[in-house]
């Protein structure tokens, strides 16, 4: 019963969830993008008080951007349908997504030190291209 329960109601409930964060970041890249445009970098941080855009997902409140080299990552965290995980999301428009468990991970380790360290679980193909979501238990 509870496997039934897992594949016909958690994992399509997770897909939707994750699908629906996802279609929201349209017109955040846009942004990004278009600061990219007007100043020749992408911003250093879009940290702040208060998002203004919404996931539109209920228990995923943020997304987390990150500068990477001459590009930029944007994340966010869900809950796993692998029990006892976490998931973290992953956009990466050069495909070369990285996502650690901890944040002294970034500063302990060198970048290809962070690549070789894998600290997930499980890792998947998004449902959108340069997506990407980790597990972690």
């Amino acid at each position: 019963m509870t496997a039934l329960c897992h594949f016909t109601l958690l994992t399509p409930a997770a897909n939707a969830a994750r699908s629906r964060a996802i279609a929201h970041t349209a017109p955040l890249f846009a942004e990004i993008e278009q600061y990219r445009k007007s100043n020749g970098h992408y911003p250093p941080t879009l940290v702040g008080l208060w998002q203004d855009y919404p996931l539109g997902v209920i228990g995923v409140p943020r997304y987390d951007y990150e500068p990477v080299g001459d590009t930029f990552q944007l994340s966010f965290r869900m809950g796993s349908t692998v029990f006892g995980a976490e998931e973290v999301v992953v956009y990466n428009p050069d495909d070369q997504h990285l996502s650690l468990s901890n944040d002294t991970d970034r500063i302990r380790w060198t970048v290809a030190e962070q690549r070789v360290r894998r600290t997930w679980v499980r890792e998947f193909s998004g449902p959108a291209p340069h997506w990407k979501f980790f597990c972690f238990d």
